[in-house]
C-alpha cells in the first residue's frame, strides 16, 4: 500500500479502493481490504478503521520515529545524528526539493504522506457508509464519527506543520492530477463541524487504541483553540476532566515499592493497559509479539543519548570504557547498561531547555524532573562495562561514568545528556540485548493535557485566576510547587514541556499559538508586549533564510529557548540552524510539480516557488 501513498505527487496515484457499486475491481494479491464482502456492516467498515489507527500508531512508534521531527523542528529538542549529515540545518537541507522522510533527515515528508494516507483510509469510511447496513442511526453515526476523528486529527497536524494544504473530502476514485491548496482557516472550520458531530456519537468506551467520546473530544478542543473559540473548548474540557480524573495516587503492582513513584507508574506499560487508569483518553498500541521493529516503540533508541559509542565514552585513562553487551557474569546487572536503561541513538536529544532552563527551585521535589533520581537518568549514573576493562583488571570497571575531557561537539550532543527514564524505559522481554524499546500502549491523549489546555484557554482570556486553577493541578500531582502571581504563556509552554515531553506534537503546538497571537494581536508578555500579525507571517518578502525577530511567536520562542540553533554549535558534518520560515515546513516539489491539472501553493520563504494562488475555501465548494 505504501506506493500509493506519496502524496501529492503520488496522491495523484492514489487509486482508492472503489465505490461500492465499482464491480470490475477485483481484489488483488496483497490487497488490504476485499470491499465486495468488507464493506457491508459495522463490522467491516471497523476494519477501515483499524487501517487508521494502523497509521496513526507509525507516527509513534519505530526507529526516529515521526514525533522525534515534531520534537527536533521545536525549542524541546534537535536531531542528535552527529556522525553523519543530518537534519541540523535548517538552512541547507530542509528544502522542498529534498524534505525527507529518513530517520537522518527528519519524518517531514512522512507527515506529508502518511497524513494523506490515514485521509485516505478515513475518506473510505465516510465513503462507504451508504453501501452498508447498520442496526440503527446510533451504529452509523459512530462508524461515520471514527472516520471524521482520523480526517480531522491529520488534518489538524497538517495545517500546523503545511499550513494550506489541498482538502481532500472524500475518497477519490480514479487517478487525480488537479488537486489545489485551500485556505487552513477553512480546513479547520470544517474539522471543527464534523468532530462536534464526533463528539456527540462515539461512545465513551471502546477498546484500547480506538478514538472514544473523550478522546473525539480532546481533539475537538485542540481545534476549537486553533479557532479561538475559548469558551466551547473550556466546556468541553470540563467534561472530560468530570469524566476521567487525574492520577493521583499510585496504582500499580509497584504501588508499595520506594523504587518507584507516581510518574513512573503512570508511564509503565502496566499503567496504560490498567481499566484503573482514568488519565489515559486515547493510546496508539504496539502490536503484541509482532517480530517488526516498526511496531515496537524503540522509545530508548530515539530518545536517550548513544552511550555505547566507544569511540566517544572512554575511561580517564583513555580506554574503551563502555559496550552493548555486558560480560556473560554481568548481564542483567547494575552494570549491564543496556539491561537498566536501554541502548540509545539520540533521534530527539534533548535540548537546553528541557534539560535545565525549565527546572527551578519550584521543581527542586518534581517528580518530573531531573533532580529525581528515579525519574531520570543521567550518564554519570551509568557504569564502565568493556569487558575488556574486566579482563585487564581495570579500576575503572564497574564504576560510575565521568564525562571525557575531550568529548567532541558532535558527541557531546550525541552521547553525553540527561533524560527523563520514567518516559522513555520500555523493556522488551524478548531482546536480551541491544534494547530499543519494546511494546506498550503509548498516550495520545491524557486529562493531564486537558487541564493545562484549560489554561491556556484562560490565559486567551485574560483569566489568571483560572490560569492557575488549572495549571497547579498538574504541578501539585507531580510534586511541584502550586505557581503564584501573573501567569503567561512562558508558565503554559515550560508545564507542557514538564508534563508532555515525548507525547505532544511540539512544532504543532508552537504553530497554533504563533498564529494565534498573529490573529488575535494579544501583545505577547514573553516578548516584552510585542504584537504579531499575519503579514511576514513567514519572514520579510525577498530575504532569504532570515534570523530576525518579530515575524512570528514560534521562531522567536525557539531561537531564544532551544539554546543550540543559531548559536554557531557545529560538528563535523554540519551546525545547528534554524530560520524564521521554517515555522512551516516546504511542501514536497515532487507533489506540485506532478500536480499538472491544477494548483499547490508553496510556503512563503522556500526556494523554487512556483505562482501561488489563493487558496481555495470548502465554503465555497459546499455551496
Amino acid at each position: 500500500m505504501k506506493r500509493y501513498i506519496t502524496l501529492l505527487a503520488s496522491v495523484a496515484l492514489l487509486f482508492s479502493l472503489q465505490a461500492c457499486d465499482k464491480s470490475w475491481l477485483e481484489p488483488k494479491p496483497l490487497s488490504f481490504f476485499t470491499p465486495e464482502n468488507t464493506y457491508v456492516d459495522a463490522e467491516g467498515l471497523y476494519a477501515a478503521v483499524t487501517a487508521c489507527e494502523r497509521n496513526l500508531r507509525h507516527e509513534y512508534t519505530g526507529d526516529a520515529a515521526q514525533i522525534c521531527t515534531e520534537m527536533f523542528t521545536s525549542d524541546l529538542c534537535v536531531i542528535g545524528q552527529t556522525d553523519a549529515v543530518s537534519l541540523a540545518n535548517f538552512d541547507l537541507y530542509l528544502l522542498p526539493s529534498n524534505i525527507s522522510d529518513s530517520s537522518d533527515k527528519g519524518r517531514c515528508k512522512k507527515f506529508w504522506s502518511e497524513g494523506y494516507a490515514g485521509i485516505k483510509y478515513a475518506n473510505i469510511v465516510l465513503n462507504r457508509l451508504d453501501c452498508a447496513t447498520f442496526k440503527d442511526e446510533a451504529e452509523r453515526n459512530a462508524v461515520m464519527s471514527q472516520g471524521y476523528f482520523h480526517r480531522a486529527i491529520r488534518y489538524f497536524h497538517l495545517v500546523h506543520q503545511f499550513g494550506d494544504v489541498p482538502w481532500i473530502g472524500k475518497e477519490v476514485e480514479s487517478p487525480k492530477l488537479d488537486f489545489y491548496t485551500y485556505d487552513r482557516w477553512s480546513i479547520l472550520r470544517e474539522l471543527q463541524k464534523e468532530m462536534e458531530f464526533a463528539y456527540q456519537w462515539i461512545p465513551e468506551k471502546q477498546p484500547r487504541g480506538r478514538a472514544n467520546k473523550w478522546s473525539a473530544g480532546a481533539l475537538l478542543m485542540k481545534i476549537y483553540m486553533a479557532n479561538m473559540e475559548w469558551d466551547k473548548a473550556i466546556k468541553v474540557g470540563q467534561e472530560i476532566i468530570a469524566a476521567n480524573p487525574l492520577m493521583t495516587r499510585r496504582f500499580t503492582s509497584n504501588a508499595q515499592s520506594d523504587k518507584s513513584n507516581l510518574m513512573l507508574e503512570l508511564h509503565s506499560v502496566e499503567a496504560k493497559i490498567d481499566p484503573v487508569n482514568t488519565e489515559g483518553l486515547m493510546y496508539v498500541v504496539c502490536v503484541p509479539n509482532n517480530a517488526d521493529d516498526s511496531e515496537r516503540s524503540q522509545v530508548m533508541r530515539n530518545g536517550i543519548p548513544y552511550w555505547a559509542k566507544t569511540s566517544a565514552i572512554k575511561t580517564p585513562d583513555g580506554k574503551n570504557g563502555v559496550q552493548i553487551k555486558a560480560d556473560a557474569a554481568d548481564v542483567g546487572t547494575y552494570i549491564d547498561n543496556d539491561f537498566n536503561v536501554g541502548r540509545g541513538v539520540a533521534f530527539a536529544r534533548p535540548s537546553n531547555y528541557y534539560q535545565y532552563e525549565i527546572w527551578t527551585e519550584k521543581e527542586a521535589s518534581d517528580l518530573r524532573g531531573p533532580n529525581n533520581p528515579l525519574s531520570w537518568r543521567h550518564m554519570e549514573d551509568l557504569y564502565y562495562n568493556h569487558p575488556t576493562l574486566k579482563k585487564n583488571k581495570s579500576k575503572y570497571y564497574g564504576t560510575h561514568l565521568v564525562r571525557p575531557a575531550s568529548l567532541s561537539v558532535g558527541d557531546s550532543i550525541r552521547c553525553w545528556f540527561s533524560w527523563p527514564h520514567y518516559k522513555l524505559f520500555v523493556p522488551d522481554p524478548t531482546v536480551t540485548s541491544d534494547r530499543k524499546g519494546g511494546e506498550t500502549p503509548w498516550y495520545v491523549f491524557r486529562t493531564a493535557e486537558i487541564y493545562l489546555m484549560m489554561a491556556e484557554c484562560y490565559y486567551w482570556k485574560g483569566d489568571n485566576d483560572g490560569m492557575l486553577r488549572y495549571i497547579n493541578p498538574v504541578r501539585e500531582r507531580a510534586n511541584a510547587e502550586p505557581l503564584t502571581g501573573t501567569l503567561g504563556i512562558s508558565e503554559i509552554l515550560a508545564e507542557r514541556a514538564r508534563e508532555l515531553y515525548y507525547e505532544e506534537y511540539r512544532h504543532c503546538e508552537l504553530v497554533r499559538i504563533s498564529y494565534t497571537y498573529a490573529k488575535t494581536g494579544k501583545p505577547c508578555e514573553a516578548f516584552g508586549g510585542h504584537v504579531y500579525t499575519m503579514e511576514n507571517f513567514s519572514g520579510p518578502s525577498g530575504v532569504t533564510n532570515c534570523k530576525d525577530h518579530g515575524y512570528n511567536f514560534f521562531f522567536d520562542w525557539v531561537d531564544t529557548h532551544n539554546g543550540i540553533y543559531n548559536r554557531g554549535v557545529k560538528f563535523t558534518y554540519g551546525e545547528y540552524v534554524m530560520s524564521v520560515h521554517h515555522i512551516l515546513w516546504p511542501i514536497p516539489e515532487t507533489s506540485i510539480e506532478s500536480n499538472t491539472g491544477g494548483v499547490i501553493n508553496q510556503n512563503a520563504g522556500y526556494p523554487n516557488i512556483r505562482e501561488n494562488i489563493t487558496p481555495k475555501l470548502i465554503e465555497d465548494d459546499n455551496e
